[in-house]
């Protein structure tokens, strides 16, 4: 199976690429109002269980935030601030970073990445909140 994550490789999701070409055409600032891509959403949320209504889609007011960045090797990483998990992903990545890349490899390294993850998210839940409350 070849890896989806290699440069040049595209992931095709018609419905994602439809809702932000309606988002693009209604000029979406932040707002979601009602409407059709309101109730759209509604709908798939209930469809799947979710707990999110149009009444909450015309509520939800976006904002502008900085994204947090982890510089790793050749790379950029950015992510979304907090209430968002991204926080947790850098953490996860910057214990990961710490060991050599013989500890990331064959099984043990499947343990290592998921007990950075462990402890990231250990984090999250006892550390973090939403720093505009």
């Amino acid at each position: 199976m070849e890896n989806p994550a290699r440069r040049g490789n595209f992931c095709v999701i018609p419905d994602l690429a439809d809702l932000l070409s309606a988002l693009g055409q209604t000029k979406f600032c932040g707002r979601l109002l009602p409407g059709d891509i309101a109730r759209s959403i509604a709908e798939a949320f209930e469809k799947n269980g979710g707990l999110v209504t149009a009444k909450d889609l015309a509520a939800y007011h976006g904002r502008e935030v900085t994204p947090l960045l982890l510089k790793c090797n050749d790379f950029d990483i950015y992510t979304a601030p907090l209430t968002a998990g991204g926080l947790s992903v850098l953490e996860g990545l910057s214990i990961l970073r710490t060991l050599p890349p013989e500890a990331l490899a064959g099984p043990a390294g499947v343990h290592a990445r998921l007990e950075a993850m462990r402890l990231a998210w250990k984090d999250r839940l006892e550390l973090l909140g939403d720093p505009e409350r």
